[in-house]
């Protein structure tokens, strides 16, 4: 019987964190005027969006990155620019990828299953297809 109450508390405990909800995903949109809302891309992945109060939508870490540069490990900072210029290509090795984005890190999904939510301005993920081609490449 114990056993068969730990196993409920802990899907509860896990479906609560699969499901976040969009305030709780980053508080430094809503600290500056902005909105949270979670999206889903043509492939129906999740992904974080900040609001803006003039209706601008920006990727929640972006935006984040993009008002507090000091936050980013300066010695191996992660390029958005360069970033988004690896979307669209197939094969790309985590060596490539790193000297492109500037990262340190390179982390891979193929969706985006849950992922660690802390922000590290070494590292880039990229989303990738079953083709190996990337769909999504983000810093953080």
């Amino acid at each position: 019987m114990h056993k068969i109450l730990l196993l409920l508390a802990s899907v509860s405990i896990l479906s609560a964190c699969a499901t976040p909800k969009p305030e709780a995903v980053t508080p430094f949109c809503a600290e500056q005027g902005g909105k949270n809302a979670i999206q889903k891309d043509n492939l129906n992945h999740e992904y974080g969006v900040c609001v803006l109060e003039n209706g601008f939508e920006v990727n929640d870490w972006e935006y984040y990155q993009m008002i507090h540069p000091e936050m980013v490990v300066a010695e191996s900072k992660c390029d958005i620019k360069e970033a988004r210029k690896v979307v669209g290509k197939s094969n790309l090795t985590d060596e490539q990828i790193q000297s492109i984005t500037k990262a340190s890190i390179v982390r891979r999904t193929q969706s985006f299953k849950p992922v660690s939510l802390e922000f590290r301005g070494d590292r880039v993920t990229v989303v990738t297809n079953n083709k190996n081609k990337i769909l999504k490449a983000i810093c953080g």
